[in-house]
């Protein structure tokens, strides 16, 4: 169940609300946190860095850092949240444009080439806004086409 993790109100007196059920995020993240390298489904030697033929891989300090990007969101305070807010695409009139979406971080470290997608699937945390005063936060997996 959604929660609310932001809240702010505008001169006009509209409130905005940022949402998002963080036991499910956390839920998801889980699998993902702590792997060991030759992991066949999310270890950092799954996959080469930048393209499927390439010969360089991911670092372990890379996967650290972008494990502790992934889960940052479980832990973020009103700052975070209100720099999100800030970067949430807005209409002229000062709310939320329908159904835009902000990546908050996307786990490359992560990805699997998809042939069939011609891209890389990888888990990015991200922000959508459902209509003009409310936003939900969400752990999806997207294919990133090249």
């Amino acid at each position: 169940m959604n929660q609310v993790l932001f809240s702010e109100t505008d001169s006009k007196g509209s409130e905005f609300t940022i949402q998002g059920d963080l036991e499910v995020i956390s839920r998801d993240l889980g699998h993902l946190l702590n792997l060991e390298p030759d992991n066949e489904d999310y270890g950092i030697n799954h996959v080469k860095k930048n393209d499927p033929w390439g010969d360089e891989r991911w670092t372990e300090k890379e996967r650290l850092e972008d494990e502790a990007r992934l889960s940052a969101v479980l832990s973020f305070g009103y700052e975070d949240w209100f720099s999100i807010f800030n970067k949430i695409t807005k209409k002229k009139n000062g709310t939320f444009a329908k159904n835009r979406v902000h990546v908050i971080h996307r786990g490359n470290t992560y990805a699997h080439y998809w042939e069939d997608s011609y891209g890389w699937n990888a888990p990015e945390v991200r922000i959508k806004s459902i209509n003009d005063l409310t936003a939900i936060v969400s752990l999806d997996y997207v294919t990133e086409h090249y």
